[in-house]
């Protein structure tokens, strides 16, 4: 699906990605994505990853974890309205990510679909059909609790999830 000018007050703010927060000028279906990344974290942690009051309180959040992004990484958010060269510098580490109370395959889950640059953040199918996360031998039917923690989801749900979707898609049509 192609990028197109669309409202920046889309998502919930808890999951509403660096592009949207920042007022790109477009976005696609990538910050969906952000937002799975989102849920997926607040599901295992039992807690929102990012819990700001306003946008710029969600972007600081964002960057004390993942680190401020640069033209570097992210060549087109220089073309976001918000961004200033100013903003706070994070490093762009591991380090903070690593803190969370996560297994190590689910901190690479998050790490893989937690990233600023849209264009590089995979899609949906790249992910259930090539993720090692959700790869067939990974996953379990069940999900396994460490300090009651899930480990990992259940490939039914998302499965079913993507079913009854295409289903109202449908009938939409």
């Amino acid at each position: 699906m192609p990028e197109r000018t669309l409202t920046h007050e889309v998502v919930t703010l808890w999951y509403r990605p660096p592009e949207v927060l920042l007022n790109a000028p477009t976005y696609g279906t990538a910050l969906d994505i952000w937002g799975f990344g989102c849920v997926f974290a607040e599901m295992t942690l039992r807690e929102p990853l990012f819990r700001g009051e306003c946008e710029i309180d969600q972007l600081l959040l964002i960057f004390r974890l993942l680190g401020t992004p640069t033209v570097f990484h992210w060549p087109e958010i220089a073309q976001c309205l918000y961004y200033q060269t100013g903003l706070p510098k994070f490093p762009l580490d591991d380090v903070q990510l690593s803190r969370l109370p996560i297994s190590v395959q689910c901190r690479q889950f998050l790490k893989d679909i937690l990233i600023y640059n849209p264009k590089h953040r995979p899609t949906a199918r790249q992910l259930l059909e090539g993720h090692e996360y959700l790869a067939e031998g990974a996953i379990l039917t069940q999900p396994s609790l460490k300090n009651g923690l899930m480990e990992r989801p259940i490939r039914s749900v998302i499965d079913r999830a993507i079913r009854q979707q295409n289903e109202s898609m449908r009938t939409v049509r």
